[in-house]
C-alpha cells in the first residue's frame, strides 16, 4: 500500500494513542489539529509522537487526505455541541477527498442508549450518509478514568458509585482503543463495520482491591 495521509480529529488521550499506533504502523502521514498547536507539539515529541500539527479551524488540515479518524469531543460548552463538531469534520473529510474512516463511539451506542449513546449514535448515522466506508469503534469508559477516584480513596479511603460493589463493568484501556483506531483506518476493507474494544469486566469490589494495592 501506498502511503496515505490520516487525519486525527483531536488528541486527548485517544488521538493521542492512535497516532502512536499509526507511528508504529508507518506508511502514512498523521496530521491533527489544536488551540494550542505549539503546545501540541511540545506534547508529541515529549511523548515521542508524529503528527503534522494544525492550527484549529485551519481547513488546511484536510489537504490531500485520504482517511480520518473522527473522535467526537468529550467536553463541549452545550452537550448537543459534540455532535454538530464531529458533523463538521466528517463534511471537510469526505468534501477534501477522504474515502475511508473511522468513528470513535461508546458502547451503549448499540441501543441508543441514555445521552451519550444517543449522541455518539447520531454521529454514527451520520457517518454512514457521509459517502464513505466507516468503522465505528466503540469503547466503554477508560481504565485511566477511574484515576480520579485516587483524591477521594487517599482522604476518605472510599470511592462511591451508585451501584452495588458486586456490579460488573466494562472498561477499556485507551492505547487498546487506539491500537483499533488506527488499524481500522489503515485497512479500508473493515469499512461498515461495528468493533468493540473491551477488556477486563471488573466489579467495584474488584476494582476496590486493586485500588487499595496500588494506594496502600
Amino acid at each position: 500500500m501506498s502511503s496515505i495521509t490520516v487525519i486525527v480529529q483531536n488528541c486527548g488521550l485517544t488521538g493521542l494513542a492512535a497516532i502512536k499506533a499509526l507511528n508504529a504502523a508507518g506508511n502514512c502521514t498523521v496530521r491533527v489539529a489544536s488551540r494550542d498547536a505549539a503546545k501540541l507539539r511540545e506534547k508529541l515529541a515529549e511523548e515521542g509522537a508524529k503528527a503534522e500539527v494544525f492550527q484549529t479551524g485551519d481547513d488546511a488540515l484536510f489537504a490531500g487526505v485520504d482517511r480520518f479518524i473522527c473522535i467526537p469531543p468529550g467536553g463541549t460548552p452545550a452537550p448537543e455541541a459534540r455532535v454538530s463538531v464531529a458533523l463538521d469534520f466528517l463534511t471537510k473529510a469526505k468534501a477534501a477527498g477522504a474515502r475511508h474512516g473511522v468513528v470513535l463511539s461508546v458502547i451503549v451506542a448499540d441501543r441508543r442508549r441514555g445521552l451519550f449513546g444517543s449522541q455518539w449514535g447520531e454521529v454514527e448515522d451520520a457517518a454512514t450518509e457521509v459517502g464513505v466506508t466507516v468503522v465505528s469503534v466503540r469503547a466503554p469508559m477508560f481504565y485511566g478514568n477511574m484515576w480520579g477516584d485516587v483524591a477521594t480513596i487517599k482522604s476518605h479511603d472510599t470511592f462511591y458509585m451508585p451501584i452495588a460493589g458486586d456490579t460488573r463493568q466494562l472498561t477499556a484501556a485507551v492505547a487498546d482503543v487506539g491500537a483499533a483506531m488506527a488499524a481500522s483506518v489503515l485497512d479500508a476493507s473493515l469499512g461498515d463495520k461495528i468493533i468493540h474494544v473491551v477488556g477486563d469486566h471488573l466489579t467495584k469490589n474488584e476494582i476496590a482491591a486493586l485500588y487499595s494495592k496500588k494506594l496502600g
